[in-house]
């Protein structure tokens, strides 16, 4: 997974500058935790990634990680996410 967090610095610091954007890559399997995020930030990371990202994001109290799945936890979501569904279905749960 890889991630442009130019602005991520920005909204924690105004006197930052950076010359372009950074790119952050999180091989699968594997996370990211940063420390002293304001809520702001979070608010913003999360908009910037959308509905759809593909990294799982936690926030507690300035402590950020930001984790990538590997392909196979992603899969098993999916099963059971239609398992749910089905029974739901079934069940005449909306």
């Amino acid at each position: 997974m890889q991630l442009a967090i130019d602005q991520l610095a920005l909204l924690n610091r105004k006197d930052v500058s950076l010359s372009g954007n950074v790119l952050l890559t999180i091989p699968p399997g594997r996370s990211l935790l940063l420390e002293n995020v304001s809520w702001v930030a979070f608010e913003w990371l999360l908009a910037e990634m959308g509905n759809t990202r593909a990294a799982r994001v936690a926030y507690d109290q300035g402590m950020l990680e930001i984790m990538a799945p590997l392909p196979r936890h992603e899969y098993y979501k999916e099963v059971f996410g239609i398992l749910v569904q089905d029974l739901a279905d079934e069940l005449d749960i909306d």
